[in-house]
């Protein structure tokens, strides 16, 4: 029987020990993430919805769980931070804000914050340091601290299935609907406040198509 065909937990530890790593490294890890960060996310938050299989570190942050879905298989890594920033907003509808489909990994330190709608499909991978939002500060009114004038949140953000957002991207709209299309890459580094689409790699600041992938030559092709 070869390992794809074992239960997911046990083919992944295997895989791990072929790579090199330590069982003691593993356990730790494992006993860390999956039976003391498990436990106290579900003491610490009330989802809109949890699916099977979510892994919360417990050095992540989540603000505003009622208003979040996550699907099965997602995994939020250390020092992440969901959020939705009901202080601010004027209306909150019984609805999630923010959701996260199976299989998504959210990396370290990442800044997922809906005051609309961010909805991330399946399998979606994000490097360390990502950010993604749908509204802004209001701070047309010089009269007023900008802390005291609330935010714009009309923006959605769509990121689809398959995609990879890389370390440090910036991806932003808080007036319009932004999508970022199916197995789409936003390269590092890059600031991305337009549409992307379908099979597309994308980089700089702002973000511009560098790459697609063409279905007639089978290849990623670098655009001219």
């Amino acid at each position: 029987m070869g390992i794809d065909n074992l239960e997911p937990e046990i083919a992944n530890f295997l895989r791990f020990i072929k790579k090199g790593y330590s069982v003691r490294e593993i356990f730790l890890k494992g006993v860390s993430l999956k039976i003391f960060s498990k436990a106290l996310s579900y003491m610490k938050y009330n989802f809109y919805s949890r699916g099977r299989g979510v892994d919360i570190d417990s050095r992540s942050v989540i603000d505003g769980s009622r208003y979040i879905y996550l699907g099965d298989r997602v995994w939020l890594q250390r020092g992440a931070w969901l959020s939705v920033p009901l202080i601010d907003m004027l209306n909150v509808e019984k609805r999630p804000y923010l959701t996260v489909e199976e299989g998504t990994r959210i990396g370290p330190n990442c800044t997922i914050s809906a005051g609309n709608k961010i909805h991330i499909g399946k399998n979606v991978l994000f490097g360390p340091n990502v950010t993604v939002l749908d509204h802004m500060h209001q701070y047309e009114d010089i009269t007023k601290p900008v802390l005291q004038q609330g935010i714009l949140n009309s923006g959605e953000v769509i990121i689809e299935d398959n995609s990879w957002v890389a370390a440090n991207a910036v991806i932003y709209s808080a007036t319009k609907r932004l999508v970022i299309g199916k197995n789409s890459v936003v390269a590092a580094n890059s600031v991305v406040r337009d549409s992307v689409e379908p099979y597309t790699v994308v980089s700089g600041n702002p973000a511009v198509p560098i790459k697609r992938f063409d279905p007639i030559t089978n290849k990623w092709e670098r655009l001219k």
